[in-house]
């Protein structure tokens, strides 16, 4: 298993990416594909209408999606941040992140969107 993953999720137009980052050392997931489908309709629920609340107020979104101790999947709250920045607070450490995301805020001249 590669050490960092990207998930894209589609709304309309709008694409919402989901930025991996490095699993923590000894951390793995299941490769079967049930467990594929399963992180991917968590992570499809976990941002669904983030990307329109995100243009609505014109704020980034950004957060974390991972595994607890006992398997289950998790997600952080969602965290708002700027029009064209966002920080999330580290997760709990029993997390096993598997991915990062963020939004981003409605078009402007000044900011890539």
């Amino acid at each position: 298993m590669s050490s960092m993953r990207l998930i894209w999720l589609a709304a309309t137009t709008l694409m919402l990416a989901a930025c991996a980052t490095a699993p923590v050392k000894g951390a793995s997931l299941p490769l079967d594909a049930s467990s594929k489908a399963a992180e991917f309709e968590f992570a499809k629920q976990t941002l669904q209408g983030l990307q329109k609340r995100s243009i609505d107020q014109n704020r980034e979104y950004c957060g974390y999606l991972g595994l607890e101790t006992d398997g289950s999947l998790w997600a952080s709250q969602a965290t708002p941040g700027e029009e064209g920045s966002c920080w999330s607070k580290r997760p709990p450490k029993r997390i096993k992140v598997t991915a990062s995301y963020h939004t981003h805020a409605a078009y402007s001249a000044a900011y890539d969107s």
